[in-house]
């Protein structure tokens, strides 16, 4: 009897342990909603053979193009950014694991790839000879 109970006793403690362990390697943060959809992205429209620019800031303000959408988000999670435009017609960011990856618009009906524009880094001021 005191075999089994001191078996039971270090299968409960080794269980304990890995869990324990567990919790350590694994990180329990998260990014926060509006800032994994934060970001300068950019999506082409084939039939109008136009570039575009979609920018979301951390609050989630949106642009096209440089023109704000004035709205209000509807929905806000892992899988989906639903943003109701002024015009009642909606705007869908759909995101995997990584990130956003296209951008729906119901007043097209009209589903756009989009991916991550490059970070451009800043350029150095000339600086001109005083000959």
């Amino acid at each position: 009897m005191k075999k089994r109970s001191f078996a039971l006793l270090g299968a409960s403690f080794f269980i304990g342990l890995t869990k324990d362990i567990k919790s350590i390697t694994a990180p329990k943060t998260k990014v926060s909603l509006p800032i994994f959809y934060a970001g300068h992205w950019l999506f082409y429209d084939e039939l109008s053979h136009r570039h575009h620019n979609l920018d979301i800031s951390s609050d989630l303000t949106i642009r096209i193009d440089e023109r704000a959408l004035n709205g209000e988000v509807e929905r806000l999670d892992e899988r989906e950014l639903s943003f109701l435009d002024e015009y009642g017609f909606h705007l869908r960011i759909d995101a995997n694991d990584q990130g956003p990856i296209s951008l729906f618009d119901e007043a097209d009906n009209r589903t756009y790839p989009i991916k991550l524009a490059p970070i451009k880094e800043p350029s150095e001021p000339k600086i001109e000879d005083e000959d």
